[in-house]
């Protein structure tokens, strides 16, 4: 019975771990879509550690969703492809680590780079961009780090 009730716990953690890790920057990047075409600060908060949005207010945001609905209609939404990922040797990014850890506090570890695709998209046009986004771990929690 012991053994049965072991073998089912380790499992568990195995697929809990494993649905987190190999989602964690989906769902990122849909908390950072959720953001931007809703205006909720809340959802920006899950998605950017606070080293990056503590200056970053609801006001800030508003703006910018004003701006995405002038540019491309109040219907608009964002929607993204993530087209590669990879891990990063700790040298990659090492000096940023250094600073956030100097001037925050706060440790950045684990760093993954991947390349998106976001498309905007509205009744006024439909826009594409590529960007370059790291995903870390700030404080052992994931963040994307932009």
């Amino acid at each position: 019975m012991k053994k049965g009730l072991l073998l089912i716990i380790l499992l568990s953690v195995f697929f809990i771990s494993a649905c987190d890790s190999t989602n964690k920057e989906e769902e990122l990047l849909n908390h950072y879509v959720e953001a931007f075409t809703k205006g909720d600060l809340n959802e920006l908060k899950k998605a950017l550690p606070n080293v990056w949005i503590e200056n970053y207010n609801q006001d800030a945001l508003d703006s910018s969703v004003r701006s995405f609905k002038s540019l491309y209609g109040d219907d608009y939404t964002i929607t993204y492809e993530i087209k590669s990922k990879e891990k990063l040797d700790s040298s990659d990014y090492k000096e940023m680590q250094d600073l956030i850890k100097s001037y925050y506090d706060v440790d950045m570890t684990d760093c993954h780079s991947m390349n998106v695709m976001f498309v905007y998209s509205g009744s006024k046009k439909t826009e594409k961009q590529e960007m370059n986004i790291n995903y870390c771990k700030f404080d052992g929690k994931w963040y994307l780090s932009m």
